[in-house]
């Protein structure tokens, strides 16, 4: 009977011959079937962004044991940050008492758990290093097609960064480990260790995260059919978590299932399209929308929903408390309305029982105004220090504590405020009195802000709760 494996590695490693299987089912690598040349050269320069992860788990004592027993697991992950930020997969730092990064040559570091997905196999670690660290690029993964080389790095049965070659055999594929699987599907060897690891398009971008492998049996390695987390996914639930320490995907409260030709027949519907509803929150968005058990969502917002994984993707998209149209059929006949996007419970509460590991960020004074940045007025020292524009306003930020709430949200020394809930800032001190008038009237919650980075204008959602 088929297995379907995360690839995350017991250590010490295994016995080489406890993974050999049949041969003949190993399929070709890809520098044999797709002549790639210069694999040589795009892994040499990706192999310093790729690290091993190495965790520690303590469990219960049994039966005649005074001290629970100690084991570590194996598995791999990226760099997507140059201060250190690590991406993995969630089942690869799952329940881990210490975690140890160590990069390609060889230097290790400890790591603590930055933030992890609820619902997805996504989790962010922070290492401190020494020197900036080369991240990855993400590439489009939209893009991807069947046929097309790729690349996967990764840290296979603890033995190290090894290298290994194939092609995307197929998109979208759900193998229900979320409701939101649309998995690359590879047969470049990918093997327990590899969980983590980046899968690498043939321009040397990041196009997938490698996360579980199918097997004839529980103790397998690769046949060929590895399965990754598409990189336009990995990179909105990146966004998410940097953002808000948590995946804010929307939710409208209901389960679907997909439709099936006599599904569809039974319904008048003349193909079977969208995803039949049978449960809805009594008191949740959809039934406020007026939807019922039995309706067929065939659209949410821009996205025509094939089945339910779609529905699932597509309602997880849109920012929550904004709203939707949504067409849906009902009593043979095609209906619409407007459904207002809330956040998912189960997130939400998987949210505030997030584990903290090791070194856990140092919580702020609720009411202190400065947020963990130095600011200074935009003097004509300051414009030429940070190389600002002469015309510009705001105030610049100099500096932004370690683990303090402005750091969370991404604010940088060099970075100029503009605004603060809709009103001008030009000082330190206008910035400060601005951010204890808003907490005076919320006690709690979010400020926007806008901000000038280097690159662009973008609103920052600050917090000034605990």
């Amino acid at each position: 009977m088929a297995v379907l494996l995360m690839l995350s590695a017991p250590a010490p490693w295994a016995r080489a011959d406890e993974h050999l299987m049949d041969q003949s089912m190993i399929p070709p690598t890809a520098a044999r079937m797709a002549g790639v040349a210069g694999w040589e050269d795009i892994a040499a320069g990706l192999l310093p962004s790729v690290v091993n992860i190495s965790n520690i788990h303590y469990d219960p004592a049994g039966p005649g044991q005074t001290m629970p027993a100690r084991r570590e697991s194996l598995g791999s992950g990226f760099v997507i940050d140059a201060s250190g930020i690590i991406l993995t997969n969630k089942h690869v730092v799952a329940d881990a008492a210490e975690i140890s990064v160590t990069l390609s040559d060889g230097t290790v570091y400890t790591a603590s758990l930055l933030h992890e997905a609820a619902l997805v196999d996504v989790a962010l670690l922070k290492i401190e290093p020494t020197q900036p660290l080369p991240p990855v690029h993400f590439g489009d993964s939209d893009k991807l097609r069947i046929g097309e080389p790729v690349l996967a790095i990764g840290n296979p049965l603890g033995f190290g960064n090894s290298v290994s070659a194939g092609i995307v055999s197929a998109l979208d594929r759900d193998i229900h480990l979320s409701p939101y699987d649309a998995f690359i599907q590879t047969d470049a060897a990918i093997n327990h260790g590899n969980s983590g690891g980046p899968l690498f398009d043939r321009a040397g971008e990041v196009v997938g995260m490698d996360t579980a492998l199918y097997s004839p049996t529980d103790a397998g390695g690769s046949i060929g059919l590895g399965f990754s987390i598409p990189s336009n996914d990995l990179q909105f639930v990146i966004a998410k978590l940097l953002e808000y320490g948590w995946v804010r995907s929307g939710w409208i409260g209901v389960t679907g299932q997909t439709m099936t030709g006599p599904l569809a027949n039974a319904v008048g519907l003349r193909r079977p399209e969208g995803a039949i509803l049978t449960d809805i929150d009594p008191k949740g968005p959809a039934a406020r929308a007026g939807l019922r058990i039995g309706d067929v969502v065939l659209k949410v917002g821009v996205w025509d929903v094939r089945d339910v994984r779609l529905l699932n993707r597509a309602v997880s998209v849109q920012p929550v408390g904004s709203t939707a149209p949504l067409t849906y059929w009902r009593d043979g006949a095609m209906q619409s309305t407007i459904v207002t996007i809330d956040d998912s419970p189960i997130e939400l509460k998987a949210s505030t029982n997030r584990p903290m590991l090791l070194k856990p960020p140092t919580l702020r004074v609720a009411s202190d105004p400065s947020l963990g940045l130095s600011l200074a007025a935009l003097s004509p020292e300051v414009r030429a220090r940070f190389k600002l524009d002469p015309k510009a306003g705001g105030v610049v930020v100099t500096g932004v504590a370690d683990n303090s709430r402005a750091a969370d949200r991404g604010i940088l020394a060099g970075d100029v405020i503009l605004q603060v809930d809709h009103e001008p800032v030009t000082s330190p001190a206008a910035f400060r009195q601005r951010i204890a008038s808003v907490w005076s009237t919320l006690r709690g919650g979010d400020v926007l802000a806008l901000v000038q980075t280097e690159k662009a204008l973008r609103w920052v959602a600050l917090p000034i709760g605990p």
